[in-house]
């Protein structure tokens, strides 16, 4: 069972289109309706499946920031955007055992935990409280049907691309020049360190080495520039 905080209830009154993203997540963690509850490691792996952590920007926090030592089965996930401290007291109130915060709370490193600052509070009551912390933040942004995609909903159907693309982890591939020698084509870094290290000394310093372009994840990556179908005047996407 997947509960709104409050603050989120009201913005649904007036958002309906919201609803798009949260039918998208509720399917890949449906196995909750069926099942009455999932242990923490198969929720957050529907999670990162619906928006792969590598989408996140490089300087975001994303992902399980809280993981229980004595973890309970998950049947009731609070989803809120920003986990402050009334949120947190709703959270006590219906016995969650999870909440995704879409902002991180936690996000420059905590140097204590005592009670005199909100955010090292939060922390030590989802300890207390055995509650997980997932935030997906700039992931759930840049994941094709995310964030960025819902923004651009209410102005129509269009072409759209995003502003930065993004690839995929891992996908780059190299050649491997080395005079007297065929060229090697290369899938991957660990490939060309082998076959690198397998030259002989006196060639390597003459070896010559190409990377290629990472393969672009269709589809995905921050930002979206949209050319509508139709335009609309700017009275109409002000609306």
């Amino acid at each position: 069972l997947i509960l709104l905080d409050s603050l989120l209830q009201e913005t649904m009154l007036f958002l309906p289109k919201s609803l798009t993203l949260l039918k998208s997540v509720n399917l890949h963690i449906s196995d909750l309706r069926h099942f009455g509850s999932m242990d923490l490691k198969s929720v957050t792996k529907k999670l990162e499946e619906f928006a792969p952590l590598h989408l996140a920007g490089s300087w975001d926090n994303v992902g399980l920031l809280i993981e229980p030592m004595d973890q309970r089965p998950i049947s009731k996930i609070l989803l809120t955007n920003d986990l402050t401290e009334p949120v947190m007291e709703e959270a006590l109130s219906k016995n969650v055992e999870m909440i995704i915060s879409y902002h991180p709370p936690l996000f420059r490193p905590l140097k204590r935990f005592t009670s005199k600052n909100w955010k090292e509070r939060i922390a030590i009551r989802c300890m207390e409280n055995r509650i997980a912390l997932f935030s997906p933040h700039t992931s759930w942004d840049a994941v094709q049907g995310g964030i960025n995609d819902w923004l651009i909903l209410p102005f129509g159907p269009g072409r759209v691309e995003s502003c930065e693309k993004q690839n995929a982890p891992g996908s780059s591939s190299f050649t491997l020049s080395a005079p007297g020698q065929p060229d090697q084509f290369l899938a991957n870094k660990k490939a060309l360190e082998k076959a690198y290290s397998s030259l002989e000394e006196q060639i390597r310093a003459d070896a010559r080495i190409t990377k290629h372009e990472e393969h672009p994840l269709p589809g995905k990556g921050a930002g979206r520039l949209i050319q509508l179908d139709t335009a609309i005047t700017l009275e109409d996407s002000l609306k």
